[in-house]
């Protein structure tokens, strides 16, 4: 089972990036008429990253870092995602192998996982963006794909679990299931248009799923 991190995990920034995503141009671009035009409306982080991937090696390596120092101080402080911890832990004593594909930096995914515990039911495999290449975040397979490999498996029998429509996209890029997980009503609508086939509201209905299965022996 692959998770996308920001949402599944945890709720990274729940209101939003559009504050750190104009600190971050302004940091970048002292001078607000030298950011260029295709990020001026920007106002998320990783659309910022998208957008940002053709400028140069090193206004991509600021902007990146800037972000990730960002999402680092964010997970000092966020707590896991309503019945996530029960879900991998069922999973884990089913003998299922776990993944992270996520749009984020990996260090710090690695210190959410470590600060609430769930480090040894990762083992370590987070797929995070890589900073050489912005342009591949999903919902570019990369990450997915990356995840996939780590475990071991066919595509076929991995399903990553995501909260956006970028998510799915990058799933049915890969080959895997999807497992759609939102609160969100337009975002629902979204995935199902789509083409998921299951979108639940909480990971509660994939717990009880999970519980069904047989333990390992």
């Amino acid at each position: 089972m692959i998770f996308d991190f920001d949402g599944p995990v945890c709720l990274l920034f729940p209101d939003g990036t559009a504050s750190e995503t104009a600190a971050v141009k302004a940091a970048v671009w002292r001078n607000p008429e030298q950011i260029p035009p295709a990020l001026v409306k920007v106002e998320d982080t990783h659309d910022l990253l998208k957008e940002v991937g053709g400028e140069s090696p090193e206004v991509n390596a600021q902007v990146a870092d800037l972000i990730t120092a960002y999402e680092d101080a964010a997970v000092s402080h966020v707590l896991p995602t309503p019945h996530i911890r029960e879900v991998v832990d069922q999973l884990a004593a089913r003998g299922k192998q776990l993944s992270i594909a996520s749009n984020n930096a990996p260090g710090p995914i690695l210190r959410f996982l470590e600060l609430h515990d769930m480090s040894p039911l990762f083992q370590g495999r987070v797929c995070g963006r890589d900073p050489l290449d912005l342009r591949r975040l999903k919902p570019a397979p990369d990450s997915v794909l990356r995840a996939v490999a780590q475990l071991g498996l066919h595509v076929s029998e991995c399903a990553l679990v995501g909260d956006k429509a970028t998510d799915l996209r990058a799933a049915q890029a890969a080959g895997t299931r999807f497992i759609g997980c939102t609160n969100d009503a337009e975002e629902r609508d979204l995935m199902i248009a789509q083409g998921a086939e299951l979108v639940v509201e909480t990971l509660e209905p994939l717990l009880r799923a999970v519980q069904s299965l047989p333990a390992r022996t």
